[in-house]
Parts: C-alpha cells; structure tokens; sequence
C-alpha cells in the first residue's frame, strides 16, 4: 500500500510593530546614554591635546585643530 506524506505548513509569526518600535526605542535611548556616559572622558583626553586658549574657545571643538604634545611633560 501506498502511504501518503502529509505535508504541513508552519506559519511564522511576524514580530508586532509594538515590539519593533519599543526594541527601537530602547536602542535609541541606550546609545543617548552611553555617549552622554563617555562625554566627559572624550572631552577630558581631547582637552589634554589642545592650548588653553583652544580649550576655552564656545563652542569647544572634539577634535582639536592640532595636537599639542607640550601638555605631557616627561
């Protein structure tokens, strides 16, 4: 006798908008954090490479115009 295979299809549950928008959401609030977090040690190592004048320049500048190796005395 002849058996026949039951084919059976799995239905795949796409994930909610709701989800989808909160997991965005979350990330985007996670990454405000962390760079809001690393602020300070960014400016603070950034700082260390430029003159006091460009230090006091508004606004400040991340990335200083030339880096200034005079600020690490041996």
């Amino acid at each position: 006798m002849a058996t026949l295979a039951r084919t059976q299809t799995v239905a795949v549950q796409r994930p909610r908008f709701r989800f989808r928008l909160s997991r965005v959401l979350f990330l985007t609030i996670a990454v405000i954090i962390t760079v809001l977090a690393l602020m300070p040690f960014i400016l603070t190592v950034s700082g260390s490479f430029k003159t006091k004048s460009e230090i006091l320049d508004w606004p400040p500048a991340i990335i200083p115009a030339a880096l200034h190796w005079e600020n690490y005395v041996e």
